[in-house]
């Protein structure tokens, strides 16, 4: 087995989790209007105004759960030593993870290529932003490096 966290550590986690998981779900939710609007642009939605009701709070929770795994694990994989590969990889295994997990492979058309492409381009985009709020917290000291 390995060794006990102390409770410093676990808050330091929690910490990464929230800040990653707020930015996750506010990235999604900016995704999701800015498909909305979209949509209704090119004429498959009747309305711009995006809807915020269920559906829409449904996607924002499930962005900040993962975005609040995706802190806790990125803050013990980056450390202090700044590997700009970890942490793109991190970035990039947590994308494809979510949005590869969107495609249903028995419904796969050739004409769906450039949607199955967006959903995890904007999966990536979402862990991205969650990135780059955590690493400004580990730079200004809100939450602390992991030993």
């Amino acid at each position: 087995m390995g060794e006990t966290l102390s409770l410093t550590e676990r808050l330091e986690s929690l910490k990464a989790g929230v800040i990653a998981g707020g930015m996750a779900a506010f990235a999604e939710g900016l995704f999701q209007v800015g498909q909305g609007q979209w949509l209704a642009n090119v004429g498959l939605l009747g309305s711009a105004a995006p809807h915020f009701d269920g559906l829409f709070a449904g996607y924002l929770a499930i962005a900040g759960l993962s975005g609040f795994l995706f802190g806790v694990t990125c803050r013990y994989a980056i450390r202090e030593d700044h590997n700009p590969h970890l942490s793109s990889g991190v970035v990039l295994a947590f994308g494809l993870v979510r949005g590869l997990a969107q495609v249903n492979l028995e419904d796969v058309t050739p004409q769906m290529g450039p949607l199955i492409l967006f959903a995890v381009f904007e999966s990536i985009g979402v862990f991205a932003i969650a990135y780059l709020g955590l690493s400004t917290a580990l730079r200004w000291g809100w939450v602390k490096f992991c030993r």
